[in-house]
């Protein structure tokens, strides 16, 4: 067991998340720090941690537990926002299901009624049969699937759910204590477990079969069920709810079973209208390739004739020690889960027994993915299985086996359910080649019907008699040759090979799972000291080009925790810096002064290395030699960049932070923030906070210092302060990998019909310019100017950021003697879809284009309804880079010279006096330093009672006298536009 150092739950949800896992998973004390794969965790297990926190009154998709594996960042994905699902009794037809087809369809199931799913329990106890009959009745009420009745109808056969009317099973008891001998007990058992199996007549009804079977040894319990309605996930569900109703019944207590999630026809219902989405539809090509691959054949002891009926079987176990060690420990070094460590083992050992090295594998999985239709099926009972072809692939030399096993599986489309959904509700598919291998790992199976760890002893244990064959002996002909499963009960795993003797020696299925057997052993020993090392599926960067070997380049200086795409806006930063490294362009700097009496020092660089690597952008590095696309890689440490220096006056400081300015950033280094504390006289200390506009905007800085002052504070009192958990820059990313991004060119590109020259700034300087140095030029607006601009606004329905842009809009309109203007916007950039993103530290912001369309007509008034209803229609598109949008124009990067920035974050400064007082702080001055790569960008800032707007202007281009008119300007459209909101725009006058 791979285990991290022990951190216990700290609220509600880690509570609950540990409190569960440790019931499915059999072990504790389980940390928030643990993963759930090196747990022993797998997809089934996961389906039941859902359900059981549903029953607890909590939310969490599969998908989650998958994607999210170690418990710490799972347990934020919870929410109690259930949904509530119709408990009534489901009557009515319902679509047969993909597997359901196939199972009607094929040719080889000759047998319809005979084709079941069985287990055998033994009691430790005596049952009472009328405590036996009322569970089993009780669970067929409950359990809709389990009603289904079957007909063919113009030959095409039909799945109908019958109500609670009739009695939908069959209970039989039998005494055999007075039978003879234990062979004579033994055989009696067989013959009734042979008439269970084959007495179910799907057409009937009563696709449910018991047997109460007495012995001299103890109680048995024969389960009969058809698998037209059961699969292995529902066999978990039936066992505990049967436990548990039973108990129930024997004690006089009352019981209710856990709410239904959705019904198996619903589930059917959805899989028909996903059937004919296009999101399946782009899986058809991954599905065409599999298929029309060539593959090698296998050599065989004697030649194949037709198809087979696999009756032989031969098989190992694996201890309880080997068992854990190989469920939690052999995948550990690549994070790959036990279904990829079986794969490897197997596809080893088909080589060497068979010299095969790439072969089609035809796989079973649990089949309950739920493809984004929001059902919940994590207590259905039905047959959802999934069953699809796989390329086991291990002739790449150039990286490790299991890797390749591991990224062959991680291509498959949602674990393969859409190949059934395509092959039986669309168009077929045509193999090239048929499978000769088939895999299925099942899963665990522990003390039948107790899944919690709470309880001392299950009332029932899995047994091993014979009770005859679950499917008849006609249904069993096929084309695989081999067919290997594995299951874990109680602990042992079981790994089995079904064979024909007429295809194959016992000799060579032994020596191949005496390889097999190596190969799994083997696998545990070399995970026992080794790192973890990461692969292209562990990711966010999902795309070829990126292969093992260049991700072991990367990691061989320093711990990667993820790679990812740069987004749109940092994509442009990026290239900007390629151009000029040591450019100041998005260099952003703020300073604060704190006063403060033994302020120690060593615990500033100790909580600002803290923050540092609690944000993953903060430990982030930009390169553009990997991949097909610029890549930022999330290291897992990252060196803090702190400084202290001692001046003896203040002369110095501003030749201090020009230094800090002068020296940039190196992007490709592991953190583009740094901290320096500069110690002045009389116990003042300036913070001096630099970072690289690509990884974050304005709207995070005060998000970070609040966060080191806690910090700070904490370290300072000796106590600890949980802070909230961050959420990962790569959720944006991914968030940007899912939006239509052609709905949103289209959008851009017909917002942008008839901008065909470019809106000049006034008063620019034509003549050769001297290298670029910027000033600054404000305006503000308070008191009672600023309050009847706020009244307008409020009674229009419109922002100040709206106001301040409709009177630019007119102003420019005016100077340029054009009805139709654009500029740039910069813009939050936030999805408010994505959980947690107010605290996520990123680059998030944007700029588009603002186009404003000024008619003969048009009023203040009309003007800015205007903007407001396109700020509206654009805020669903803020995600496209403004290189993207400029592509759709004619007049490409002419078509924005300036900006806008509204900035109604809360900016850190007096406002963070209380949590740098809470450091021991006490703030004195603010100041801040960035530059863009625009001649002239408009900062407007509401603040206590006002608005405060900078014009940060290139003084090579235009002039302070000039940039004084057009504030003036400005100034005097912003007066007018309240008191004339009614007047034609061009009976204004700017000039005041």
């Amino acid at each position: 067991m791979i285990k991290n150092e022990y951190v216990a739950a700290r609220n509600e949800e880690e509570q609950v998340l540990v409190s569960i896992c440790e019931q499915v998973l059999k072990y504790r004390p389980i940390s928030i720090r643990d993963n759930y794969y090196n747990l022993g965790g797998d997809s089934i297990k996961s389906i039941q941690i859902v359900s059981r926190l549903r029953q607890q009154g909590y939310s969490l998709k599969v998908e989650h537990i998958l994607q999210y594996p170690i418990l710490e960042e799972l347990a934020g994905y919870i929410t109690t926002d259930i949904v509530e699902i119709d408990q009534s009794v489901v009557i009515g037809e319902s679509i047969l299901t993909p597997i359901q087809r196939y199972f009607f369809e094929s040719e080889d199931i000759v047998n319809k009624n005979h084709y079941n799913q069985s287990v055998i329990l033994k009691s430790t106890e005596k049952l009472s049969v009328a405590a036996l009959e009322t569970s089993i009745k009780r669970l067929v009420e409950h359990h809709d699937a389990l009603r289904m009745v079957y007909s063919e109808k113009a030959g095409f056969w039909v799945q109908y759910n019958s109500g609670i009317e009739n009695n939908h099973y069959h209970l039989q008891s039998f005494d055999l204590k007075d039978s003879g001998s234990n062979s004579e007990e033994l055989s009696r058992l067989q013959e009734i477990g042979e008439e269970l199996q084959s007495s179910i007549d799907i057409t009937s009804g009563v696709l449910f079969h018991v047997g109460h079977v007495s012995m001299s040894d103890g109680e048995r319990l024969i389960l009969v069920v058809h698998h037209l309605v059961v699969d292995g996930v529902s066999w978990r569900i039936l066992l505990e709810d049967l436990g548990k109703l039973y108990k129930s019944e024997v004690q006089g207590l009352s019981y209710e079973l856990p709410s239904k999630t959705d019904s198996f026809q619903r589930w059917g219902n959805a899989l028909e209208d996903y059937s004919k989405s296009s999101a399946l539809s782009k899986e058809r090509l991954y599905w065409e390739g599999i298929e029309s691959e060539t593959y090698a054949s296998i050599t065989t002891d004697y030649p194949v004739k037709g198809k087979q009926i696999l009756e032989n079987s031969l098989g190992f176990d694996l201890n309880t020690d080997t068992t854990k060690l190989l469920q939690t420990l052999a995948g550990r070094k690549y994070n790959a889960e036990i279904n990829d460590v079986l794969l490897t083992g197997l596809a080893l050992s088909l080589k060497d027994q068979f010299g095969v090295c790439k072969t089609k594998v035809l796989m079973e999985g649990h089949g309950r993915e739920t493809m984004g239709t929001g059902l919940d099926i994590s207590r259905t009972v039905g047959w959802f299985t999934s069953v699809y072809p796989f390329n086991l692939d291990i002739s790449d030399d150039s990286q490790p086996v299991m890797v390749s096993v591991k990224e062959g599986m991680r291509e498959i489309p949602n674990k393969g359910i859409g190949y059934g959904i395509l092959n039986y509700l669309n168009e077929p598919f045509t193999p090239k080649s048929l499978a000769w291998l088939q895999f299925n790992y099942l899963g665990d199976f522990d003390d039948a019907g107790n899944y919690d760890t709470g309880e001392s002893q299950s009332l029932f244990s899995y047994s091993s008699e014979n009770i005859g064959p679950s499917v008849s002996l006609d249904n069993l002909f096929t084309d695989i040759l081999l067919d290997v499963s594995g299951m874990t009960v109680n602990g042992v795993m079981n790994i089995n090979i079904r064979f024909s003797n007429k295809v194959f020696t016992a000799n060579t299925i032994e020596s191949l799972l005496s390889a097999y057997q190596s190969h799994l052993e083997s696998m545990i020993r070399e995970s026992e000291d080794s790192s973890v090392a990461l692969t292209p599926s562990d990711l966010t960067y999902k795309y070829k080009g990126l292969s093992f070997s260049i991700i072991e380049e990367i990691s061989k200086d320093a711990e990667i925790e993820d790679i990812y795409e740069l987004s749109p806006m940092q994509q442009g930063l990026y290239y900007h810096w390629l151009v000029n490294p040591k450019g100041l362009s998005y260099f952003m700097q703020t300073s604060y002064r704190v006063k403060a009496s033994d302020l120690d020092l060593s615990l500033i660089e100790k909580a600002f290395g803290a923050l540092v690597n609690r944000y993953t952008i903060l430990r982030t590095s930009f390169e553009n030699r990997y991949g097909e696309v610029p890549l930022q890689i999330v290291h897992k440490e990252a060196r803090v960049d702190f400084k202290h220096l001692i001046l003896a006056s203040e002369l110095e400081l501003d030749n201090i932070k020009q230094g800090d300015i002068d020296r940039g950033f190196i992007l490709s280094e592991p953190t583009q923030m740094r901290l320096l504390v500069v110690e002045l006289p009389d116990g003042y200390y300036e913070f001096i906070w630099s970072h690289h506009h690509i990884i974050m905007d304005g709207w995070c800085l005060s998000i970070l210092i609040n966060d080191f002052s806690t910090i700070l504070g904490s370290l300072q009192n000796g106590i600890s302060i949980p802070l909230p958990d961050t959420e990962k820059y790569s959720s944006y990313i991914k968030w940007l990998e899912s939006v239509d991004k052609e709905e949103a060119l289209a959008y851009w590109k017909n917002y942008l019909q008839g901008i065909d020259s470019p809106t000049l700034i006034p008063f620019v300087n034509t003549d050769e310019a001297s290298s670029s140095h910027y000033l600054t030029e404000t305006l503000s607006i308070r008191d009672h100017d600023f309050g009847a601009i706020e009244n307008f606004c409020q009674d229009l329905g419109i922002t100040l950021n709206t106001y301040v842009q409709g009177a630019w809009s007119y102003l420019l309109s005016s100077y340029n003697s054009s009805e139709e203007v654009v500029f740039g916007s910069v813009v939050s950039g936030r999805p408010a879809e994505i959980p947690g993103i107010e605290n996520m530290v990123g680059l998030f912001i944007n700029t588009i284009p603002v186009c404003a369309r000024i008619g003969e007509e048009d009023t203040p008034r009309s003007l800015l309804n205007q903007i407001h209803q396109d700020s509206i229609q654009s805020s669903r598109y803020h995600f496209n880079s403004l290189a993207e949008i400029q592509s759709l124009s004619s007049l490409g990067k002419e078509l924005i010279n300036h900006i806008i920035v509204f900035e109604n974050y809360v900016k850190n400064d007096k406002g963070n006096v209380e949590t740098s007082s809470y450091a021991g702080l006490s703030s004195e001055s603010v100041g801040s330093f960035e530059q863009t790569n625009y001649p002239l960008t408009i900062v407007a800032v509401p603040d206590h009672g006002g608005l405060h707007i900078e014009f940060r202007y290139d003084a090579s281009l235009l002039s302070t006298s000039s940039m004084k008119f057009l504030v003036s300007h400005f100034k005097e459209v912003l007066h007018q536009f309240v008191f004339s909101s009614e007047i034609p725009l061009k009976s204004l006058d700017y000039i005041s």
